[in-house]
């Protein structure tokens, strides 16, 4: 795209320290760019600013600007009677990716060419391949179409769009962007989107940057390629992201409650003496090795942070919570009985040892 930035200043001029007078007046400038305003000019500038968008141009009008600049005699090559061929119009139409400017040079570079070589008579497709070599594609790395091509990509696998996936994915390679930031774009990919779901999927991303790392392109890029298929139609979750950003959210707006003592460390015989680590249920001394052990703070207890899909995995891992939610329960009440029969016999055989040794017994 290509941006005209018309700016309207108001000027406040200080005539003297005592007193000062508004001076108003408009200076008007245009600014063309292809970048977007929005990562270029700070919001006090942009609010001043009228946005001019320009799109781009059709073929036919990339084909109608090239005839121009051949045929016309005052602002063209009309007078240099150079010949091009139709399949070199559609070319050159095609590399432009709707840009007049780049058609304007391609047409510039090989009039150039043709007038010092003698091998060309006439603009081809041949003459214009080894003028470009090959397609530029524009990928503006800090620009719009950088993070237009990566959100295309993150939406392509998220819709479990393959072939769209590995289109976009080799737009931006062949753009030239770098395949590591490519990499960990999926490493976060396969934790936003897949989650638990195929808890695979970070390990492959992880082990497709490892190979690029360590082969380097060509031949590393393959891997990146693989990694992007298997998220592409790997089943989706977003249940990881939902559960973080629902613990930031409780995390900043509930007050930082102290660490309940049953779970602090009794390090010293202090800390013991005060309370640390007292009525800690150690799970492993337990079946299943579930307790009923409270581990959030107690004005949050009864909140749910993580609520897997029925998708992939998450399948097994939503039976597996039920499963742990039920033996906690159960707990709950066992628990409790266990110990009040504990202390009925623990009373039990205090009373019969005193009455063994009181001074009416013997």
């Amino acid at each position: 795209m290509y941006y005209t930035f018309i700016l309207h200043f108001n000027l406040l001029a200080i005539i003297s320290s005592a007193f000062f007078v508004s001076l108003r007046f408009i200076l008007t400038t245009e600014m063309p760019s292809t970048q977007r305003e929005s990562f270029e000019i700070i919001p006090a500038l942009l609010s001043r600013c009228k946005i001019i968008i320009f799109n781009q141009l059709s073929i036919d009008n990339i084909k109608e600007i090239i005839f121009n600049a051949l045929s016309d005699k005052k602002r063209g090559y009309g007078l240099r009677n150079i010949q091009i061929t139709n399949e070199a119009i559609d070319l050159i139409a095609h590399l432009s990716d709707g840009d007049a400017r780049k058609a304007l040079n391609i047409i510039e570079q090989c009039v150039n060419y043709i007038s010092i070589e003698t091998n060309y008579s006439k603009i081809n497709t041949e003459l214009i391949k080894e003028m470009e070599q090959k397609k530029i594609l524009t990928s503006y790395k800090y620009g719009e179409d950088f993070y237009n091509l990566t959100s295309a990509l993150h939406k392509s696998i998220r819709n479990s769009d393959v072939d769209a996936s590995i289109y976009w994915l080799t737009r931006m390679i062949e753009a030239g962007i770098d395949p590591m930031y490519i990499a960990r774009r999926l490493i976060r990919i396969a934790s936003e989107d897949i989650g638990n779901a195929d808890p695979q999927a970070l390990g492959l991303c992880i082990a497709a940057k490892e190979a690029y790392h360590f082969l380097g392109a060509p031949e590393g890029t393959l891997a990146i390629v693989q990694a992007t298929i298997y998220l592409a139609v790997a089943p989706k979750s977003n249940s990881t992201y939902i559960a973080f950003e629902k613990a930031k959210e409780y995390v900043n707006k509930t007050i930082n409650e102290p660490v309940p003592l049953h779970l602090r460390n009794s390090v010293t015989s202090f800390m013991k003496s005060i309370g640390y680590g007292k009525a800690y249920l150690y799970a492993h001394d337990y079946p299943s090795s579930i307790t009923p052990l409270e581990c959030l703070p107690p004005s949050i207890s009864n909140i749910i942070f993580y609520n897997p899909t029925s998708n992939g995995f998450e399948k097994i891992i939503l039976k597996r919570l039920y499963k742990i939610t039920s033996l906690k329960k159960k707990y709950f009440f066992y628990i409790p009985c266990v110990l009040l029969s504990f202390l009925l016999n623990l009373l039990r055989a205090n009373a019969s040892f005193a009455l063994l040794f009181s001074p009416g017994f013997i």
